[in-house]
């Protein structure tokens, strides 16, 4: 059962470190078919890593995850090959009857400049028990 009180938050992952390269790149614009020179989607997502850290550490039973939605904000551009580093942060929790309302937000810094690069806010519902089913 999943518990969090107030004075546990907010609550912080560990930092991910990785390198975003033009190797990752071709790998997305194979992937996808594409020639964009933009830096994929995907950077986001694979930072997520951290948030998903937090979400073992609290054991969420992740067959009773019901829904997630997140936004990506892009801050500052990112020159390639780039050292980056990611800390997501649990900010709110609330229950509701029998679901478990979860908010990160998740910071992504360019490591030798320290520069904002990129943040998302993650909202997670759990259901007390049972699951979609």
């Amino acid at each position: 059962m999943l518990e969090i009180s107030i004075e546990q938050l907010p609550l912080y992952s560990s930092v991910f470190e990785f390198e975003i390269n033009q190797k990752l790149v071709d790998g997305f614009q194979k992937s996808f078919r594409t020639s964009s020179r933009q830096i994929p989607p995907t950077l986001g997502v694979r930072a997520l890593t951290c948030m998903f850290e937090l979400l073992n550490r609290l054991e969420v039973d992740w067959m009773k995850l019901l829904h997630v939605q997140q936004d990506f904000e892009y801050l500052d551009s990112l020159h390639l090959p780039c050292q980056v580093r990611s800390q997501a942060i649990l900010e709110r929790y609330r229950k509701r009857a029998t679901s478990h309302w979860l908010n990160f937000t998740t910071n992504i810094y360019e490591v030798s400049s320290n520069n904002l690069l990129l943040r998302s806010h993650s909202t997670i519902l759990i259901a007390e028990t049972g699951g979609a089913e």
